[in-house]
């Protein structure tokens, strides 16, 4: 009995199966772009506050509102490398006197110093990844790698608070003219090692220590920093099950940091030179980049070809951002921080 299916048929049918079997195993072309948007946390930011003034040296003949050093003569009497300024409020140099009188307040208490702890910043991210293609994996499923770009914003706002108090030394130095009938020319005044102005007795007339208890330094602020994050580099979505996704990234990270600081800085108990004396309130901002970089882990939910969720963690490291302000350093430290996001994607 002969077949009803001729051999020619028969041919056909099986290299139309096998050219099915092949197509199912080529991956699928690339779908284009991919977007995804969505809140963003981030944890472990730091910003500390460090007292960054350096006092007066307590040096022989070093003063807060002037100086009395030898000159280039050789001389261990008098000199001519000598100079003040006459600070209102400050105890009197005795301009017009023959009497040089300077002050220099040591032992003044200092607060502020403070690393703010563990901050969590707030705010969201998007992003925009191209597919380039894609290929098999295990069990024979469909992955896809390419490129992604993305822009976060995250905020933070930290408050500091301190009070430090002290006894403070008042030392005074009393020099006199050399010269009968010289007296003190106006403030300020500077001479120098080699200058022709009037001679001063290099050593003092007198050396007095008075103790002024109680001084106290109170400080408070707010900081505001803003993280403007911008990443580039390399991503692979792997198939778990069906319509979920591991989704990996890692690339280079650029930070713009923004800090915005409103303080208050008081001291009470006693006035010091305008270099030394807190101002009272202030603000002060820094802003710059700072380089880096990330990795990220998503896991993705495909409702359809084009949308989808997802729910992911990510790590940054970045250059930290410092700068001082009247007397003090800021720095905003992000070299580990950790990220939590969500957010939908969709595709074209």
């Amino acid at each position: 009995m002969k077949s009803s299916i001729s051999y020619p048929v028969l041919a056909g049918l099986l290299a139309g199966f096998s050219a099915s079997l092949l197509a199912q195993e080529e991956p699928q072309e690339p779908s284009g772009w991919h977007f995804r948007l969505g809140p963003h946390v981030q944890f472990n930011y730091r910003l500390s506050i460090r007292d960054a003034q350096i006092p007066p040296s307590a040096t022989a003949g070093t003063f807060d509102n002037g100086y009395v050093k030898p000159d280039s003569s050789g001389d261990t009497n008098t000199t001519r490398n000598w100079g003040f300024t006459d600070y209102p409020g400050f105890p009197s140099v005795g301009v017009g006197t023959s009497t040089l009188s300077l002050t220099r307040y040591d032992n003044v208490p200092r607060a502020g110093v403070s690393d703010g702890g563990s901050q969590t910043a707030f705010g969201g991210e998007i992003s925009a990844a191209y597919e380039i293609s894609r290929f098999r994996v295990w069990q024979k499923k469909e992955a896809a790698w390419g490129i992604q770009l993305g822009y976060g914003l995250t905020t933070f706002d930290s408050s500091a608070s301190g009070d430090a108090s002290s006894t403070v030394q008042q030392v005074t130095g009393v020099y006199g003219l050399t010269t009968p009938g010289d007296i003190l020319p106006p403030s300020p005044y500077n001479g120098q090692s080699s200058d022709r102005g009037p001679l001063l007795n290099l050593g003092a007339n007198s050396i007095t220590t008075n103790s002024i208890p109680g001084v106290r330094n109170s400080y408070s602020s707010k900081t505001s920093v803003d993280i403007n994050t911008l990443k580039i580099g390399p991503w692979i979505d792997l198939p778990l099950a069906k319509k979920i996704n591991l989704h990996v990234g890692v690339g280079y990270a650029a930070v713009y940091a923004q800090a915005e600081v409103d303080a208050t800085d008081t001291l009470t108990g006693v006035t010091l030179a305008p270099d030394r004396q807190p101002p009272g309130a202030y603000h002060a901002a820094r802003r710059n980049w700072e380089p880096g970089f990330f990795g990220s882990a998503l896991l993705e939910y495909e409702f359809t070809d084009r949308w989808g969720a997802y729910l992911g963690v990510d790590f940054q490291h970045n250059s930290n951002l410092e700068f001082d302000a009247v007397g003090r350093r800021y720095e905003v430290e992000m070299g580990s921080v950790y990220g939590a996001t969500a957010g939908v994607r969709f595709s074209f």
